[in-house]
């Protein structure tokens, strides 16, 4: 799936990044409390890098669902999943503060706080992701063992059927009554 046929699948859930982001300002951000000048700056990219970890993460923990199998190697893909949201978040966080710095007069901070505070976010993200796939693939399994043991009960009876159709029992009989002495 393209990345933007996925954007449309999953924007309704913008708003709630959006509540998330002005709330993590508020809590974070002190001098944002004082100050609507700062405050909405530091909003917009609090809730920009919320949007980027979210939908970044997610669309590629979705890809690597696809390539690998959790049924089949869920140690391989737990391991491939969060080196793939280290490789994404800290360069992505990075490249924004620093944009953050260049085309605006914000102090940022330090950007090494920012990444660690943004990989414990998406870390957590990345488990709730990682389970609910985890927990979907194995449901899936668990219906299509039934679903086996289903039709192999069904593919039974019709054999067991089978051999009791009248004619099979005749000629059944038939044999036998060829093979039995009449003495």
């Amino acid at each position: 799936m393209s990345f933007a046929t996925y954007l449309k699948k999953r924007i309704s859930l913008f708003p709630w990044l959006v509540v998330g982001g002005v709330t993590m300002t508020l809590l974070v951000c002190t001098s944002c409390r004082s100050s609507m000048e700062y405050f909405l700056p530091v909003s917009a990219l609090t809730i920009t890098c919320w949007a980027l970890m979210w939908f970044g993460n997610e669309y590629l923990h979705e890809s690597l669902d696809e390539k690998i199998d959790w049924t089949k190697h869920p140690i391989k893909r737990l391991i491939v999943g969060l080196v793939v949201m280290l490789l994404y978040t800290v360069p992505t966080i990075y490249v924004v503060m620093r944009l953050t710095e260049m085309f605006s007069n914000l102090n940022i901070g330090a950007i090494s706080e920012t990444i660690y505070m943004s990989v414990g976010i998406v870390l957590v993200i990345t488990v709730l992701l990682t389970s609910r796939s985890f927990l979907f693939n194995w449901r899936k399994t668990a219906i299509d063992a039934e679903k086996f043991k289903r039709e192999s009960t069904v593919a039974k009876f019709e054999t067991l059927r089978n051999q009791v159709n009248p004619h099979f029992l005749f000629n059944s009989l038939n044999a036998l009554t060829n093979l039995v002495y009449e003495d």
